[in-house]
């Protein structure tokens, strides 16, 4: 007996289960590739597309569900979290996230204002999907679930540790921006939001500390999570200008140089100014 054939909205349907099937397994590089028009490779020309160690990212993301990434400065690392955050609610339902940074200024100018930008990369190349997402100054929400399905950005004080917490969900998404500077406690009241099985935490900074969670991460607590050391003398965003100019001022073997440009925790921290 012939099998029904299915009809254009079911087809549709089916296409788009595949396609978000496929952009959980590839993470957040495939889906800014796929999804928000970022070219696959870098373009010298145009200076736009994914940098090979966001494609690395992606899958120590994917594979461990925790990530650490030390950076020097202005390496892509913001529109990484932001892709994250953006693929996390895209792929995953329902689904809480909790985003927090050293300083306001941190999460609303920097990583926040980065989430804009990219949504309105996802609203213009995929309007039905871009729209089922509303930005707002302090939290992004999925409009026809604001309650099961939400982004916050919260402040990191070591005075009000809440920053992390009340993240109960299916799925949840922990991203701590300029890490090497969140004190522990707010790591310590965060704990519940990190115990699901479907939990994924990204951490990135620059590496100012030689303590501190974000620190042990990369260390004693190494086997526990995927690592990821970013030498911004190797990435084409971070340009020969600004090395140049930290050479002249702090020295080449300076550890001003090495948290700011090749991602590296300093050699003592009384010498690296923040």
């Amino acid at each position: 007996m012939p099998q029904p054939q299915p009809t254009p909205e079911t087809a549709a349907v089916e296409r788009a289960r595949e396609q978000i099937l496929r952009w959980r397994q590839g993470g957040p590089a495939l889906f800014a590739h796929e999804a928000l028009g970022v070219p696959k490779e870098w373009d010298t020309k145009t200076k736009r597309g994914v940098l090979p160690w966001q494609w690395k990212a992606s899958e120590k993301l994917v594979a461990k569900k925790r990530l650490s990434i030390r950076a020097g400065k202005g390496v892509g690392k913001s529109a990484f979290l932001a892709w994250s955050i953006l693929w996390f609610h895209t792929c995953f339902f329902p689904a809480k996230a909790g985003c927090t940074a050293p300083t306001a200024t941190q999460m609303s100018d920097v990583l926040w204002a980065e989430l804009s930008l990219w949504h309105r990369a996802l609203r213009e190349r995929f309007p039905a999907l871009g729209e089922k997402f509303e930005w707002k100054v302090d939290a992004f929400v999925m409009k026809e679930a604001p309650q099961e399905s939400f982004a916050v950005a919260r402040t990191a004080r070591p005075e009000k540790p809440e920053a992390l917490q009340g993240l109960h969900s299916k799925h949840v998404l922990v991203i701590v921006d300029e890490a090497s500077g969140v004190d522990d406690a707010i790591f310590d009241a965060g704990r519940g939001a990190m115990a699901g099985e479907n939990c994924f935490v990204v951490f990135a900074s620059n590496p100012t500390r030689l303590s501190g969670l974000f620190y042990k991460t990369h260390n004693e607590l190494a086997p526990l999570w995927e690592t990821m050391q970013v030498n911004g003398e190797d990435v084409p965003l971070q340009t020969q200008q600004f090395r140049d100019e930290i050479i002249y001022e702090y020295g080449r073997d300076s550890n001003y140089y090495r948290v700011n440009v090749t991602g590296d925790f300093p050699s003592a921290e009384d010498d690296v100014v923040i």
